[in-house]
């Protein structure tokens, strides 16, 4: 993490640089919008069909929001992106021998905190959720008890 436009003696939030493979992934779906509209263009030309434009268009759309989420750092463009690496798990066997390494990529602990938006160890716990102690004791759902003897599912 970086600190940007910091005055002496004055700390910013830090800024989180974007790992090689997240502008990889974000370049990768850019060409994929691209290449969706180019073989969309193709298609109508030889054939018309009017769902066709409907269906690359939203293609086209999904794999650019993927790009600029990926690209701004943003929760939806990681979940963009992991539900079309689930999708291409099913283009056996080269969409899966594509997915996997993204999948894994996507799946690493240093990757899911950038796109938490929190730095590790400043997370706050949502509301409701449980937490862990260090004497044993659990918050959970408004009340404490002990754990996890009586801890409910």
């Amino acid at each position: 993490m970086e600190y940007h436009g910091a005055r002496e003696g004055e700390r910013k939030p830090p800024v989180p640089t974007r790992p090689a493979g997240i502008t990889f992934l974000a370049g990768l779906q850019v060409f994929a919008a691209v290449f969706s509209l180019v073989i969309g263009l193709a298609i109508q030309t030889s054939e018309p069909k009017p769902w066709m434009v409907v269906f690359v268009g939203g293609m086209a759309a999904l794999f650019t929001c993927c790009a600029y989420g990926l690209w701004a750092l943003k929760p939806q463009g990681r979940t963009l992106q992991l539900l079309l690496a689930w999708i291409g798990l099913a283009a056996f066997p080269a969409g899966t021998l594509i997915s996997i390494p993204i999948l894994n990529y996507l799946f690493r602990p240093s990757i899911c905190t950038l796109f938490a938006g929190e730095s590790a160890g400043q997370s706050e716990p949502a509301p409701g959720a449980t937490q862990r102690f260090e004497s044993d004791i659990v918050f959970s759902n408004g009340k404490f008890v002990r754990w996890p003897e009586q801890m409910q599912p």
